[in-house]
């Protein structure tokens, strides 16, 4: 059971939350179907609150099982980042998927959920296990959505220069929400990871902000990753760098990847 004082009333608002995780991503969940809440709730000013890591409960993001609006799915997942902008999130939905299976508003093990980007079918699988659909990747630069670059038809494998560094091997791309992945020859410093990640979240290039992915390819088809999220900055890890891997020019060309977790 939570309680939530907010500044604007100074009333307090009374209801249960359930902490989730889907592969790292931990997650403050709400569930709308059990317990209603008003039309006027604030829910990014609560994802703002409960997810801090050290005054709130502490999350990735805030979740929100709840019903559809269209009948081509049985329940509905709303997520809002830590900065308390609406977005889509493929771990996020592994635990709304369970939730709703556990309790008792999903009764089939397979089924669609409507999401930001659309509908996605979830399996669960038991012990714990989601398979989630993450739909196609989206290379194209009015989808991901990013500005277009000159000799480019799309956002796989161009050259982005920040901070007076070029990194050449960079492609963006979206399955709803949008990710650019940077594939590195060397890690990273801390230093150069907080200055740098900033400035491309919020680079000319992206109107609707980016994730970074800092990658390395080990070997084979290994991959390290560092991620700094949008609205959420540092977190633990993502589905992205083996989509993009496939569209890298140098040499990668497994169907499958190994995420070993954070550079540095």
């Amino acid at each position: 059971m939570s309680t939530l004082l907010t500044k604007t009333t100074f009333t307090q608002t009374h209801f249960t939350f359930f902490k989730m995780h889907g592969a790292g991503n931990d997650f403050v969940v709400l569930d709308a179907l059990s317990t209603p809440f008003p039309e006027d709730f604030n829910f990014a000013r609560v994802a703002e609150v409960f997810c801090a890591r050290h005054f709130g409960i502490g999350g990735d993001g805030l979740l929100l099982l709840e019903k559809p609006s269209t009948p081509d799915a049985v329940v509905r997942m709303r997520m809002w980042n830590p900065d308390g902008s609406e977005d889509m999130c493929g771990n996020g939905l592994r635990c709304v998927a369970q939730l709703a299976h556990d309790n008792g508003h999903v009764l089939q093990d397979e089924f669609k959920v409507e999401t930001l980007a659309g509908l996605r079918k979830c399996k669960i699988l038991g012990k714990g296990l989601v398979r989630v659909e993450m739909g196609a990747p989206q290379w194209a630069f009015s989808q991901i959505p990013m500005r277009a670059i000159e000799g480019r038809k799309d956002g796989v494998e161009y050259s982005l220069s920040v901070g007076g560094r070029t990194f050449p091997h960079t492609t963006s791309l979206s399955t709803g929400s949008t990710h650019t992945v940077i594939f590195l020859d060397e890690d990273l410093s801390e230093s150069e990871f907080q200055m740098l990640s900033p400035q491309i979240e919020h680079h000319e290039l992206f109107p609707e902000r980016t994730t970074i992915l800092w990658t390395r390819v080990l070997r084979d088809n290994h991959l390290r990753v560092r991620i700094w999220e949008r609205g959420n900055w540092n977190q633990f890890c993502a589905m992205m760098p083996e989509y993009a891997a496939k569209g890298h020019g140098e040499g990668f060309m497994h169907d499958t990847a190994m995420l070993l977790g954070a550079l540095g």
